[in-house]
């Protein structure tokens, strides 16, 4: 039986449990959705691409909702609005994919009503960042155990991927399906402890972090995204302005400049 699942407010709801006179028939999604900048050369065929970017796309469920009579089906009707339509944007996933979340708005919709107590709807949802992302981060425990994981993340049969190191050279493995870049908003946080001037480089991409000032074994450098922190203050001004990103599969990386270091990687993968 197909099910869809909410992430509302940190609650997970099965929408079937939550509405039991509700069934959902199928869920569906659309492509990705390319937009291409191109520039065009008179007489010259074609155009010259440039710059992609993924836009938003639409995730869908077909639906079946039976009333026990027609005030019952108003009610019904109301609830289920009521309940989806939120303020705020939340996480949505499906049991045939429950590994994969999309953190959407929901788009209108209406009811078609077959008879007086059954009406058919389709549900529709804009995925506004553009991709799909994994339910579990890096810092969760990569098991199928723990109900986060699915195959087909290109996790299985794996046991060399640790997110947390303790040398000046690791690798780190980046299961997506894309690259993880925080200047595309997508999320990387790198939180290190460490005594001395810290260069943080990933080798595969050639990008470097460096933070200018001294680091004592105490203090936290975290880079929240494109934000450089010390204990929870933007360090901006102290740094080389460097972005990390991570390529898909395996990342080189060589920390320069301090020792006894401390390195983690929290990150959901990224999907198409």
């Amino acid at each position: 039986m197909n099910d869809l699942f909410l992430e509302i407010n940190g609650k997970i709801h099965s929408l079937s449990e939550t509405f039991p006179g509700l069934s959902v028939q199928e869920v569906a999604r659309q492509s990705p959705q390319l937009s291409m900048e191109t520039a065009d050369i008179a007489g010259t065929d074609g155009v010259i691409p440039g710059t992609i970017a993924f836009k938003p796309f639409v995730f869908s469920a077909i639906c079946n909702v039976q009333a026990l009579d027609i005030p019952d089906y108003h009610l019904v009707v109301r609830e289920i609005y009521e309940f989806l339509f939120q303020r705020e944007s939340y996480y949505i996933w499906s049991n045939q994919m429950p590994g994969i979340r999309y953190e959407v708005h929901p788009k209108p919709f209406d009811f078609s009503r077959e008879s007086d107590r059954v009406g058919l709807l389709t549900i529709e949802f804009d995925v506004f960042k553009g991709y799909a992302e994994s339910r579990g981060t890096t810092l969760d425990p990569l098991t199928f155990e723990v109900d986060l994981w699915q195959m087909g993340m290109n996790l299985s049969n794996r046991d060399d991927l640790f997110y947390i190191f303790k040398e000046n050279i690791f690798r780190v493995y980046n299961a997506g399906s894309e690259r993880v870049n925080p200047l595309m908003r997508h999320e990387l946080a790198i939180a290190m402890t460490a005594n001395g001037i810290p260069t943080i480089n990933n080798i595969t991409t050639g990008e470097s972090f460096q933070y200018r000032n001294e680091l004592k074994k105490t203090d936290v450098l975290l880079l929240n995204d494109v934000y450089p922190l010390v204990n929870n203050r933007r360090v901006g001004k102290d740094t080389n302005h460097g972005i990390i990103t991570l390529e898909k599969g395996w990342n080189d990386f060589e920390i320069k400049g301090v020792t006894d270091v401390t390195i983690a990687f929290n990150f959901p993968f990224i999907y198409r």
